[in-house]
């Protein structure tokens, strides 16, 4: 495993265990590890900052530091490395704030070559094919890769970061993982895809504002974590699903009080940067400032999601049709063409939460909504009837 402190400037890390995480030794490295991968015993590699590349043949008794500055201009983060072999392998490198690049090697790690200007997390489920991102896919080992994404997914692109974190069970089978791009209140997703990339169910989470690694088990059972989002302290950094990524779950998660990772500008938030199932019942995850967490249970007990709705500004009804607003135990809404038979309405708070199902009377096409039991705040109402969905704002005072 890998960590770093929070500053670029400072040392990194590589930890090694033979006892379950009992007791670990230490090596030390001049700038910070960022990812590791190891193809056996003896080969393991690991990316860092400032066009550092770590190398060991000895199972970590040694690293050897190898500068690719000269190949790998950019040298910002070499977020994720993966080798076929002990000549062949690749890494993701961020080539700006928002984009991470392919590149390959042929030589262990000395030079590189960029294969794309766009992409991420790298992984082979098998010897000729393999992924990079959202979109890249190679069927002959790498040496050439090609646009996958279907049609009905690629309009997703240009609001999805990159992705940081990418899991195949089988040539078929895999997920993707990162962040939506929508500022302070951004939104961990994970994509889904059960015919190598063409097709991808893409999922929000709204209480975390990463996912920064997820690792598929089995074609049901997925783990995952992130960071957790601002204003969502109580929500686990550990998440799972059982069923192919339908429903998600939270996990228990212990947080070390002793020492609170900030992030400048937000708040102080539980955060894990990669997880690991060498079985399917014992796991670790890192965290900063040096934290390992072990499950020797799969990660104890499952814990529901409430169910949280993306609300977006041009998707929101004119406020004439909404009264009175504010509003303190009765809100009317007027809807047309809304019948009992095919009408659902759902209040959610500001973080997407569902906060209210339904409570709500109509009256020749007037909704007549009961709020007396919020607390003060703003919600949206999101209704329902028949093909139609309308979403409304309004103030509880």
């Amino acid at each position: 495993t890998g960590g770093a402190p929070h500053t670029w400037a400072n040392e990194g890390i590589i930890l090694r265990t033979f006892d379950g995480g009992v007791s670990w030794d230490t090596t030390y490295c001049k700038s910070p590890i960022l990812s590791i991968y190891f193809i056996d015993n003896n080969y393991g590699f690991a990316g860092s900052t400032c066009s550092k590349f770590y190398k060991t043949i000895n199972g970590g008794d040694t690293w050897q530091e190898i500068d690719v500055s000269s190949s790998i201009p950019y040298g910002l983060e070499f977020y994720n490395v993966y080798f076929l072999n002990p000549m062949y392998g690749f890494l993701s490198s961020s080539i700006d704030d928002s984009n991470h690049a392919p590149f390959k090697t042929t030589d262990g790690g000395l030079t590189w070559q960029m294969l794309s200007e766009s992409g991420g997390d790298i992984s082979f489920p098998s010897d000729s094919i393999g992924y990079c991102g959202l979109c890249l896919k190679t069927i002959d080992g790498g040496n050439t890769w090609f646009q996958v994404l279907g049609s009905s997914t690629t309009p997703y692109l240009g609001i999805y970061g990159p992705c940081t974190a990418n899991s195949f069970i089988n040539n078929n089978y895999g997920m993707n993982s990162g962040r939506y791009f929508t500022g302070y209140n951004g939104r961990g997703y994970i994509a889904i895809t059960h015919d190598g990339g063409i097709n991808q169910m893409l999922i929000q989470f709204n209480g975390l504002y990463n996912i920064n690694d997820v690792k598929m088990i089995t074609e049901n059972i997925t783990y995952a974590v992130g960071r957790v989002a601002p204003y969502c302290e109580n929500f686990s950094p550990f998440i799972v699903t059982m069923d192919g990524g339908n429903t998600w779950y939270q996990q228990e998660f212990e947080i070390d009080t002793s020492y609170q990772y900030i992030y400048p500008g937000l708040l102080e938030v539980p955060l894990l940067t990669a997880i690991c199932f060498p079985t399917r019942k014992i796991g670790y995850a890192v965290g900063p400032a040096g934290k390992i967490y072990k499950t020797t249970n799969s990660g104890g007990n499952l814990i529901p999601i409430p169910e949280v709705a993306t609300i977006h500004e041009e998707d929101i009804e004119q406020e004439a049709l909404i009264y009175p607003n504010p509003a303190n135990e009765i809100l009317n809404i007027k809807y047309k063409d809304v019948t009992i038979q095919d009408f659902s309405l759902k209040i959610y708070n500001t973080e997407g939460k569902l906060v209210q199902n339904g409570g709500a009377n109509i009256f020749d096409n007037n909704i007549r909504l009961k709020i007396s039991s919020l607390p003060i705040g703003i919600y949206f109402v999101k209704i329902t009837g028949g093909k139609n969905t309308k979403t409304f704002k309004f103030i509880k005072n």
